[in-house]
């Protein structure tokens, strides 16, 4: 066999891996081999051999926002966190000025740290690669009621505090004190398993988004991921509904 066979071959076994293992990518016109981001085989293998993220039902949101009514502190932590996907980082990492309450948007803007190599020198030697930084942002629409929880508790906070800055942090509170919060809501709603976390939020953002048709190509813009392969895990879990596809097919 020729190597242009052989090479044939293996994007044919490839493809059809795809396609058993991911049957929401045909779902979502993804196929790889007309797929416009380029995929090498290893993060293709990478989609397949990792860990499915956990995360809750829409229902189980529910329950935990319905558990917090009493608790506007913990409530709007999970609103946030559900309805954006956003990091604890970014969550911590916002700004009043971030909040568009017209464009019924946030920005979220997050430092990338990287490594970058040096071209030789004209002596011929290689210099050594140096940590660089990057400010990245992303524009994530956010839903009515989202938006006037926000802006009562600036209201309300604002009221409060002497400094009234633009510059001064929607969530006043650091990583660890949000990790709390999550933990002590989910316990209120009777869901304090392993699940019990700010990051599983995300991943129910994501799948929830999934299941309700969002191109995969938008998924990644709003989670800020900047490889499609941390994206396409998410179809491992959601399988389209048969009955439904199926229903919208003219015969």
């Amino acid at each position: 066999m020729q190597d242009s066979e052989r090479k044939d071959e293996s994007k044919k076994k490839i493809s059809q891996k795809i396609q058993h293992y991911f049957p929401a990518l045909s779902h979502h016109g993804l196929w790889l081999m007309n797929y416009p981001i380029p995929l090498s085989r290893k993060e293709i293998v990478r989609v397949f051999q990792k860990k499915l993220p956990a995360y809750f039902s829409r229902d189980e949101v529910n329950t935990i926002l319905n558990s917090n009514t009493h608790d506007p502190r913990a409530h709007l932590v999970i609103n946030t966190l559900w309805k954006t996907g956003i990091r604890v980082s970014e969550l911590c990492a916002l700004r009043k000025r971030d909040l568009d309450p017209y464009g019924k948007c946030i920005r979220v803007i997050i430092l990338k740290q990287g490594i970058k190599h040096e071209k030789k020198s004209g002596a011929g030697r290689r210099r050594k690669p140096r940590k660089v930084s990057r400010q990245t942002e992303r524009i994530i629409p956010i839903s009515d009621d989202l938006v006037a929880e926000l802006m009562a508790f600036l209201h309300t906070t604002g009221n409060r505090e002497k400094s009234n800055s633009l510059d001064d942090p929607i969530f006043p509170w650091s990583r660890m004190t949000i990790h709390r919060i999550v933990k002590k809501a989910c316990k209120r709603a009777g869901l304090n398993d392993d699940r019990a976390h700010p990051h599983t939020f995300r991943h129910s953002y994501a799948v929830h988004l999934i299941r309700n048709q969002v191109p995969i190509t938008i998924v990644k813009e709003l989670l800020g991921h900047s490889n499609i392969a941390s994206t396409l895990v998410y179809l491992r879990i959601v399988q389209p509904d048969k009955e439904i596809i199926l229903n919208q097919v003219e015969w």
